[in-house]
């Protein structure tokens, strides 16, 4: 039997077609797969089951009377759940809480400049950074301002007091920039 010659190319095309066809199912569940797990967790999320208005204020960290009245600062742990793009990990952290009367001020104990762990000295009544001897006043501020190794005050957090209840909203920042900027 003779083949038509105009057959050739409708067959051809038919060929290529059903390749691509079958390429493409081929492709389908690996593309898919790299889509969800590379994509969709870097997506930013919503709020997450259970989230209260008491964890929108912040963490209970302490009892505003635990706290000296004479402003000397307390160190408080801070535990939280850090999410990257795939895991949720828990981490640790910490902050220094200052009472002054019935206001209460907290701050990082990460310094601004490389993230070292920032004292108390008592006997100075001074927060100090002992990597590059930044000095803070007790509210935060650098001692010695635009000579510190710092490039800003220490970061401070918000402070929600209810019911002899200190609630912070823990955050941490961006290290070794002039503004204060969260991670």
């Amino acid at each position: 039997m003779k083949s038509n010659p105009i057959d050739a190319p409708r067959r051809r095309f038919l060929c290529t077609l059903t390749g691509l066809g079958l390429g493409a199912v081929a492709i389908a569940p690996p593309a898919f797969t790299c889509l969800v797990t590379g994509v969709f967790p870097a997506l930013p999320k919503g709020k997450k089951k259970g989230d209260t208005a008491e964890t929108t204020a912040g963490m209970p960290l302490a009892k505003l009377t635990d706290l000296p009245a004479d402003g000397t600062p307390v160190t408080a742990t801070v535990e939280f759940d850090a999410t990257d793009a795939w895991v949720t990990m828990q981490r640790t952290g910490a902050v220094f809480l200052r009472r002054d009367g019935e206001k209460v001020a907290a701050f990082q104990v990460e310094c601004p400049h490389l993230k070292c762990t920032v004292n108390y000295d008592a006997a100075k009544k001074l927060f100090y950074c002992p990597c590059h001897r930044a000095e803070f006043n007790l509210d935060g501020t650098r001692v010695d301002g635009a000579k510190s190794h710092s490039p800003r005050d220490l970061d401070s957090l918000t402070v929600t007091v209810t019911d002899d209840t200190v609630y912070v909203k823990y955050e941490e920042f961006v290290e070794n920039l002039s503004e204060k900027r969260a991670v």
